[in-house]
């Protein structure tokens, strides 16, 4: 399991590569749903041109629950 914002890199990471060389960061947000539960939003463009995002769950980061 990953945790916090190192561990959302090491994921990102292991999926795609290195930092700048295979993919690129177009954007970071965080995002609330009606829920209450806040998301980490990456929006990454890989080096074969597909964009991809990923949504990891930072509800526990937010709220210290």
């Amino acid at each position: 399991m990953f945790s916090g914002p190192m561990g959302e890199q090491t994921y990102i990471g292991g999926k795609f590569g290195k930092h700048n060389v295979d993919w690129t960061l177009i954007s970071q947000s965080v995002r609330n749903d009606e829920g209450g539960r806040s998301f980490d939003v990456f929006e990454l463009k890989l080096k074969d041109g597909r964009h991809v995002s990923f949504y990891f769950d930072i509800t526990s980061y937010t709220t210290g629950a």
